[in-house]
């Protein structure tokens, strides 16, 4: 620019001196100076330079600037955006990997989670319930023995039936001639409840 070209041999000054005056490199200064735009970053900075350049200068930053964007801005090689911050595209990327596994690390805990409720509520009766609702016997005590989940509570017709370590229980019941209802009740931890429901049929006069 001519103008900061004029003003800098008036005042005796050099691009070396202007340089540590304003904080701007040099080779940004001989490129405006020069009108080699290819040479300099993006507009936005080029602006700034040309403010504090004309602030320095005593010259009017305005016009300066307006009488760059006319003789310059449709030249090729000028940049009319700032440069990418690779910073944050890093940063964009990282936090779009931390919120991914993220989502990952929820969806295994919630199928684990669901696997867990699932399992905790098994049921398995030994014979003769076994793969039967109904049962018909002769014997007035009736022995029930099977296997629940560790984690699951059972209640055999309100009653709490305790299994051993590895969720075996025996429970004996006295039967009553005719229908006799037997409700199994399960509950987690979580407090998920199921309730299975067998059918005795004592009947004393019946050989089997």
């Amino acid at each position: 620019m001519e103008q900061i070209k004029k003003v800098l041999q008036k005042r005796k000054l050099d691009v070396h001196k202007l340089a540590e005056l304003s904080g701007i490199q040099e080779r940004f200064i001989n490129a405006l100076i020069q009108g080699k735009v290819e040479e300099l970053p993006a507009i936005p900075y080029v602006r700034g330079y040309i403010l504090r350049i004309a602030d320095i200068l005593k010259l009017n930053g305005k016009e300066l600037w307006k009488d760059f964007k006319e003789q310059n801005l449709k030249k090729p090689g000028i940049k009319d955006r700032l440069p990418a911050n690779r910073f944050e595209v890093k940063n964009f990327r990282r936090f779009f990997g931390v919120l991914l596994l993220f989502f990952l690390l929820m969806f295994f805990l919630i199928t684990q989670a669901s696997q867990l409720i699932n399992n905790s509520l098994k049921l398995c009766l030994a014979s003769p319930l076994i793969g039967s609702d109904r049962v018909v016997v002769n014997q007035p005590i009736f022995t029930i023995r099977g296997k629940i989940s560790p984690n699951a509570r059972l209640l055999i017709n309100g009653e709490e039936v305790f299994s051993n370590q590895n969720g075996e229980f025996y429970k004996e019941i006295l039967l009553e001639p005719g229908i006799n209802p037997i409700r199994f009740n399960l509950k987690n931890f979580l407090g998920r409840t199921k309730t299975i429901t067998k059918q005795v049929y004592y009947l004393p006069d019946v050989e089997i």
